[in-house]
């Protein structure tokens, strides 16, 4: 089986490479933004910023689609996304972006004030629902989010469900 994976992986490296990429296509992504920082409205530092979360080929359009996330201190930001689809030759198909400008100068506090217990009873509290569970709150993350005040707040990200509704 491992085998198999790394007979198809380089196989499709190498037909990735043949149709127009001389580089992997997470690497043209950072690549190209970085090129192309002042268009996208980020500096040079926002860009060392972006992880690829993930990528693939479109086995319908041929397109190569390449998503990325911000983060500041290993946590995203949000929103802090962009997406980069390169046609079948390796060129710009398609662009999107809501990638923060300034995110390091935008962080407002590096630690978390509360812990997940007590984010995730308080916001049970505002929603008028019961305490979350034990797994909700294994599964729950920390995050930078974008604050109206244009500041990046340390967060806890997590899944309240209430009945057939999901917070």
């Amino acid at each position: 089986m491992f085998k198999v994976k790394i007979a198809a992986t380089t196989l499709g490296w190498l037909l990735l490479l043949g149709r127009g990429f001389s580089q992997s296509p997470p690497d043209a992504a950072l690549d190209y933004i970085s090129k192309h920082s002042k268009e996208w409205g980020v500096s040079k530092a926002d860009v060392q910023k972006l992880a690829v979360t993930s990528w693939h080929v479109s086995s319908v359009s041929g397109l190569t689609h390449v998503y990325l996330q911000q983060q500041v201190n290993g946590m995203p930001v949000l929103p802090g996304v962009a997406s980069i689809h390169f046609g079948p030759g390796g060129n710009v198909f398609h662009k999107s972006s809501q990638l923060i400008s300034g995110m390091i100068d935008r962080v407002e506090a590096p630690a978390s004030k509360l812990t997940v217990g007590e984010a995730a009873q308080k916001a049970a509290t505002i929603l008028g629902i019961e305490a979350p569970s034990e797994k909700a709150k294994e599964q729950a993350r920390q995050v930078y989010e974008l604050n109206s005040d244009g500041k990046l707040r340390l967060c806890w990200e997590f899944t309240l469900p209430s009945g057939e509704d999901v917070w």
